[in-house]
C-alpha cells in the first residue's frame, strides 16, 4: 500500500525520531509538493525537513484548479487540500492526515485515511517498536500539544488492546 502523507504526520514523526517508520510500512510516501515545500524549505533545519531527502518519497504536483476547489470547500489549507486531491486519485493509497477540518472533508468524500497514531500502533503491531517506545511516542506528542488529552488517551488505549490481542 502507499500512502500520501501531509505535513502534520511528517513533523510529528520527526519529532519523535520516527519519520523513518513510514518506509517501512509502506511500499511508497507520496508527498505533494505543497506539503514538501511547508516543511523541508531550503537551508532550514525544523521536524521534518528530512521527508525530502528520503529516496522513498514521491513528490507530486496537484492542479491548482483541483486543490483551489478542495481548499475553498473544506476550508483548508493548501498541503492539506493538496493531499485530498491526490487521495482521490491514487489507487491503493491511504492519507494519513491528522487535520479535524481535512478528516471531515476526506471522510465525506469517501477517501481512505489513518492517523498518526494508527502509525505507531501498526508499527507495534508489525514489530518495528515496542510497547514501551510506542507508548513513549504517544507520550512526546502529547507533551509537543500534537495530541490533546483526548486523543491520547484513545490511542493509548488502542495500541494497549494490540498489546492484548497479540498476546
Amino acid at each position: 500500500m502507499r500512502a500520501i502523507v501531509d505535513s502534520g504526520p511528517i513533523i510529528a514523526l520527526s519529532k519523535v525520531g520516527l519519520l523513518d517508520l513510514l518506509p517501512v510500512l509502506f511500499e511508497t510516501i507520496i508527498v505533494p509538493e505543497d506539503v514538501r515545500n511547508e516543511v523541508a524549505r531550503a537551508g532550514e533545519t525544523r521536524p521534518g525537513f528530512e521527508i525530502a531527502s528520503l529516496t522513498c518519497v514521491q513528490v507530486m504536483t496537484v492542479d491548482s484548479g483541483a486543490r483551489n476547489g478542495i481548499e475553498q470547500t473544506y476550508d483548508l489549507d493548501m498541503g492539506e487540500a493538496a493531499c485530498l486531491v491526490l487521495a482521490g486519485r491514487e489507487e491503493d493509497a491511504v492519507l494519513i492526515i491528522d487535520d479535524a477540518k481535512a478528516l471531515a472533508a476526506a471522510k465525506q468524500l469517501g477517501l481512505p485515511w489513518i492517523r498518526t497514531g494508527k502509525v505507531l500502533i501498526t508499527a507495534f503491531e508489525v514489530s518495528l517498536l515496542t510497547m514501551q517506545e510506542a507508548e513513549r511516542a504517544i507520550e512526546h506528542l502529547y507533551a509537543e500539544h500534537y495530541l490533546g488529552a483526548t486523543a491520547r488517551r484513545d490511542v493509548l488505549a488502542m495500541l494497549r488492546r494490540a498489546g492484548r490481542q497479540q498476546r
